[in-house]
């Protein structure tokens, strides 16, 4: 009988060890590192994608049944990572904190890679970073920057690299072969490319998602190969007709007419009818 509730006891200890609640943080972001399948223990660093020119992030960790501050990240150029620098240790901790007062069309995105915490910052209407999703799923929104490309025909001519033409800033996303999930290729800025993959290109899969980062967000790309290279040339266009055919671009096209109205770039009779015409109402 002793051996049962001892047992029991211990059953009892480790569900509730296993569904803790996650402690709050005031004003703040709570990450689970359980919730990711690499154990965390290194370093956190911040990763900017996004137009953000300043970027003011705290960091806390949960110990000893409080927060406790770790440090802050102050400043991130795009296209840069940086490194959070503590003295914190990160052994057997279950939950880090931050703390970032981002305007409504940024967001955070999170993973733990090669034991380390990685934070990245993107544009709201990215629905692809980080995820999974299959190319044939991916849409175009030119409004938002976002253009696909199926470089199947012009894989046969191309092996070494990207190269752009007149290219505004931008990301250029590719499905990670390590982890299966649309990642950042590389950044253009000033009409450059700044690999992060170094392999030849032509062992990836041939499936490519640009996002324009600049203000001006309208552009005709062309994607050809030359020199062993996969080229892109931008061409800047005023406008580009688009169709929202699933719920992740109207919600992204939401929150960028929201931005505008906020910054005062569009009015609120001009914002009201573009909410109704993204809406279909």
């Amino acid at each position: 009988m002793k051996k049962i509730v001892f047992i029991i006891s211990v059953l009892f200890l480790i569900s509730t060890s296993l569904f803790a609640s996650v402690p709050e943080l005031e004003n703040g972001t709570v990450i689970s590192l359980s919730d990711y399948s690499e154990k965390f223990k290194d370093n956190i660093i911040l990763t900017n994608y996004s137009s953000l020119s300043e970027i003011d992030i705290e960091f806390s960790i949960y110990k000893d049944s409080k927060w406790i501050s770790i440090g802050k990240i102050t400043g991130c150029p795009f296209g840069n990572e940086v490194k959070l620098i503590t003295k914190e240790k990160f052994k057997n901790i279950s939950f880090i904190g931050y703390k970032a007062e981002l305007p409504s069309d940024k967001k955070v995105s999170i993973d733990v890679r090669h034991h380390d915490l990685r934070l990245y910052i993107i544009e709201s209407s990215n629905n692809y970073f980080g995820s999974a999703k299959d190319f044939s799923n991916v849409t175009e929104s030119p409004s938002n920057g976002i253009y696909k490309f199926d470089t199947t025909e012009q894989r046969r001519d191309y092996e070494d690299d990207v190269r752009v033409q007149n290219a505004p800033k931008s990301i250029i996303m590719f499905k990670s072969p390590d982890y299966g999930t649309w990642d950042v290729y590389a950044t253009i800025s000033g009409n450059k490319v700044n690999n992060y993959y170094h392999d030849d290109i032509d062992d990836y899969a041939p499936y490519w998602i640009i996002q324009v980062i600049d203000e001006h967000k309208f552009y005709t790309i062309s994607a050809f190969s030359k020199n062993d290279n996969l080229n892109f040339t931008f061409q800047k266009t005023d406008h580009i007709e688009e169709k929202f055919t699933s719920e992740d671009d109207v919600e992204s096209q939401l929150l960028k007419i929201k931005h505008l109205y906020e910054k005062g770039i569009i009015n609120e009779d001009e914002y009201k009818a573009s909410r109704l015409k993204i809406l279909g109402l």
